[in-house]
């Protein structure tokens, strides 16, 4: 009723005895637990974040730095499938070198298999990546210094690699940059492009194209 939340340091007494089953034992064991589940939370936060960070690290440095972006959808799953899922083959062919013949694998060689197999999974599915199409958020990502609460400035997309010409836009990113890009690259394809008749798209839709309407960097970006 709007009094003050009950901790373990509000409900202990000094030199007073508290009785095992007495009400404000349970209190106390609840404000433990309650105390807990809030560890355990912030450390699956901070561990999600973590491997985060890693992952959206990996995609921008396996992109050589010669190529400001990628020039549409086609070379993104390109890139996906001969750089992003194959990087962990050369590991998983040297644990499996020194394991000795007749050998059952090692815990590291199964986690490497495990992992290589769920990624594929993920990727036929749905994976989720930065928008290496667009050259303002390739820059930025290469300027970026792995502080997670800064992801929301770029944008990212999701891909299947079982519908290779769809897309979906799962944040913009708020970076002027991005918004400054996406406008220019509108004005220069203009209503009388081949792009006319397209609508720009709003977080969470999804689109499908022919790989003929790409072309240019930024394409894939702009009927994002």
């Amino acid at each position: 009723m709007g009094g003050k939340k009950i901790t373990a340091k509000s409900i202990r007494r000094k030199n007073e005895p508290m009785h095992p089953d007495s009400r404000r034992a349970a209190q106390l064991t609840r404000a433990a637990t309650r105390v807990s589940k809030l560890q355990s939370q912030k450390s699956s936060r901070k561990i999600h974040n973590i491997n985060k960070v890693d992952r959206i690290s990996t995609f921008i440095l396996l992109l050589p730095d010669d190529i400001p972006a990628l020039p549409d959808l086609a070379a993104m799953h390109a890139w996906v499938q001969d750089s992003w899922l194959p990087r962990h083959d050369e590991e998983l062919a040297e644990a499996r070198a020194s394991r000795r013949p007749g050998r059952p694998p090692l815990k590291e060689e199964i986690a490497i298999q495990h992992r290589i197999e769920a990624e594929r999974t993920e990727y036929a599915t749905a994976l989720e990546l930065p928008d290496l199409t667009s050259p303002a958020n390739v820059k930025l990502l290469r300027e970026w210094k792995g502080n997670p609460q800064g992801l929301n400035a770029f944008r990212f997309v999701r891909i299947s690699g079982k519908f290779p010409e769809q897309f979906t836009v799962v944040q913009e990113g708020i970076h002027p940059d991005l918004k400054y890009e996406k406008e220019q690259q509108q004005q220069k394809s203009g209503s009388a492009s081949s792009l006319a008749g397209d609508k720009t798209m709003e977080e969470g839709e999804s689109t499908s194209f022919s790989p003929s309407r790409l072309g240019a960097a930024g394409d894939f970006y702009n009927m994002g």
